[in-house]
Protein backbone atom coordinates (compact mmCIF):
# COMPACT_ATOMS: atom_id res chain seq x y z
CA UNK A 1 0.00 0.00 0.00
CA UNK A 2 1.70 3.36 -1.15
CA UNK A 3 0.83 6.58 -2.22
CA UNK A 4 2.13 8.94 -4.83
CA UNK A 5 2.43 11.07 -7.50
CA UNK A 6 0.14 9.85 -9.85
CA UNK A 7 0.43 9.09 -13.64
CA UNK A 8 -1.36 9.25 -17.25
CA UNK A 9 -1.61 5.41 -16.41
CA UNK A 10 -2.98 5.52 -12.70
CA UNK A 11 -5.72 8.31 -13.77
CA UNK A 12 -7.23 5.99 -16.82
CA UNK A 13 -7.51 3.27 -14.56
CA UNK A 14 -9.25 4.70 -11.45
CA UNK A 15 -11.38 7.16 -14.08
CA UNK A 16 -12.44 4.64 -16.40
CA UNK A 17 -13.40 2.77 -12.73
CA UNK A 18 -14.87 5.02 -10.54
CA UNK A 19 -17.47 4.51 -7.96
CA UNK A 20 -20.87 5.31 -9.33
CA UNK A 21 -21.38 7.15 -6.62
CA UNK A 22 -18.32 9.44 -7.51
CA UNK A 23 -19.45 9.43 -11.14
CA UNK A 24 -22.22 10.88 -10.21
CA UNK A 25 -21.40 13.65 -8.16
CA UNK A 26 -19.03 14.59 -10.59
CA UNK A 27 -21.42 14.91 -13.35
CA UNK A 28 -23.92 16.53 -10.72
CA UNK A 29 -22.00 19.11 -9.37
CA UNK A 30 -19.57 20.60 -12.12
CA UNK A 31 -21.35 19.26 -15.24
CA UNK A 32 -18.65 16.97 -16.66
CA UNK A 33 -18.12 13.33 -17.14
CA UNK A 34 -15.40 10.73 -16.47
CA UNK A 35 -13.21 12.00 -19.90
CA UNK A 36 -13.28 15.35 -18.29
CA UNK A 37 -12.01 14.25 -14.72
CA UNK A 38 -9.27 12.52 -16.86
CA UNK A 39 -8.46 16.14 -18.35
CA UNK A 40 -8.46 18.04 -15.32
CA UNK A 41 -6.18 15.05 -13.16
CA UNK A 42 -3.51 15.06 -15.87
CA UNK A 43 -3.75 18.66 -16.00
CA UNK A 44 -3.00 18.93 -12.20
CA UNK A 45 -0.87 17.35 -9.48
CA UNK A 46 -2.67 14.79 -7.93
CA UNK A 47 -1.55 11.34 -6.09
CA UNK A 48 -2.67 8.09 -5.87
CA UNK A 49 -3.13 5.41 -3.29
CA UNK A 50 -2.09 1.96 -4.57
CA UNK A 51 -3.94 -0.79 -2.95
CA UNK A 52 -1.63 -4.45 -4.06
CA UNK A 53 -0.47 -3.20 -7.33
CA UNK A 54 -3.63 -1.52 -8.63
CA UNK A 55 -4.62 2.30 -8.05
CA UNK A 56 -7.71 3.15 -5.85
CA UNK A 57 -7.97 6.37 -5.68
CA UNK A 58 -7.16 9.91 -6.91
CA UNK A 59 -7.06 12.94 -5.00
CA UNK A 60 -5.55 16.75 -4.46
CA UNK A 61 -6.19 19.73 -3.04
CA UNK A 62 -6.83 22.79 -5.35
CA UNK A 63 -6.70 26.52 -4.91
CA UNK A 64 -10.02 27.88 -6.20
CA UNK A 65 -11.22 31.48 -5.32
CA UNK A 66 -9.10 31.81 -2.24
CA UNK A 67 -9.67 28.47 -0.92
CA UNK A 68 -8.08 25.31 -0.79
CA UNK A 69 -10.79 22.52 -1.73
CA UNK A 70 -9.67 18.36 -1.26
CA UNK A 71 -10.84 16.28 -3.79
CA UNK A 72 -11.12 12.73 -3.80
CA UNK A 73 -12.45 9.87 -6.49
CA UNK A 74 -11.95 6.22 -6.09
CA UNK A 75 -12.69 2.57 -7.51
CA UNK A 76 -14.81 0.36 -5.46
CA UNK A 77 -11.52 -1.33 -4.46
CA UNK A 78 -11.10 1.03 -1.84
CA UNK A 79 -13.66 -0.39 0.75
CA UNK A 80 -11.32 -3.95 -0.03
CA UNK A 81 -8.82 -1.76 3.14
CA UNK A 82 -11.21 1.07 4.36
CA UNK A 83 -8.87 0.65 7.92
CA UNK A 84 -5.94 2.18 5.35
CA UNK A 85 -7.69 4.47 2.89
CA UNK A 86 -8.98 6.16 6.74
CA UNK A 87 -5.64 6.42 7.93
CA UNK A 88 -3.91 7.65 5.08
CA UNK A 89 -6.46 10.32 4.83
CA UNK A 90 -5.65 11.76 8.32
CA UNK A 91 -2.07 11.58 7.65
CA UNK A 92 -2.55 13.70 4.02
CA UNK A 93 -5.01 15.73 5.93
CA UNK A 94 -2.37 16.82 8.45
CA UNK A 95 -0.24 17.95 5.85
CA UNK A 96 -2.68 19.58 3.59
CA UNK A 97 -3.66 21.42 7.20
CA UNK A 98 0.20 22.44 7.49
CA UNK A 99 0.81 23.73 4.00
CA UNK A 100 -2.35 25.49 3.60
CA UNK A 101 -4.22 26.48 6.65
CA UNK A 102 -8.32 25.80 6.19
CA UNK A 103 -9.75 23.83 4.27
CA UNK A 104 -13.02 24.17 2.57
CA UNK A 105 -14.74 21.31 0.10
CA UNK A 106 -18.92 20.59 -0.83
CA UNK A 107 -20.97 17.23 -0.54
CA UNK A 108 -23.96 16.22 -2.23
CA UNK A 109 -26.14 15.87 0.34
CA UNK A 110 -26.96 12.43 -0.40
CA UNK A 111 -23.68 10.89 -0.56
CA UNK A 112 -23.59 9.56 3.14
CA UNK A 113 -20.60 8.01 3.16
CA UNK A 114 -18.48 10.86 1.99
CA UNK A 115 -20.49 12.46 4.36
CA UNK A 116 -19.30 10.53 7.22
CA UNK A 117 -15.60 10.31 6.52
CA UNK A 118 -15.61 14.54 6.10
CA UNK A 119 -17.15 14.39 9.39
CA UNK A 120 -14.80 11.66 10.74
CA UNK A 121 -11.77 13.96 9.73
CA UNK A 122 -13.32 16.47 11.43
CA UNK A 123 -14.74 18.83 9.11
CA UNK A 124 -17.51 20.88 10.55
CA UNK A 125 -20.16 21.13 8.19
CA UNK A 126 -21.66 24.60 7.78
CA UNK A 127 -23.98 25.51 5.09
CA UNK A 128 -26.32 23.97 2.49
CA UNK A 129 -25.85 25.40 -0.76
CA UNK A 130 -27.22 24.98 -4.04
CA UNK A 131 -25.19 23.90 -7.07
CA UNK A 132 -26.74 23.16 -10.36
CA UNK A 133 -29.54 23.25 -8.64
CA UNK A 134 -28.93 20.89 -6.39
CA UNK A 135 -28.79 20.60 -2.67
CA UNK A 136 -25.04 20.15 -1.16
CA UNK A 137 -23.63 20.81 2.43
CA UNK A 138 -20.45 22.83 2.52
CA UNK A 139 -17.50 21.82 4.88
CA UNK A 140 -14.69 23.54 6.50
CA UNK A 141 -11.75 22.24 8.44
CA UNK A 142 -9.31 24.51 10.07
CA UNK A 143 -5.87 23.69 11.62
Amino acid sequence: MEIRLATADDIEYVCSRLKPADANEINLSQGINQDDEKEFCKKNECLVGILDINPVCLFGCEPIGGSFIPWLISTVDISDNATWFLRQSKKILAIWLKEFGNLTTYVHVEHKKSIAWLEWLGFERKIKIEINGLPYYLYERCK
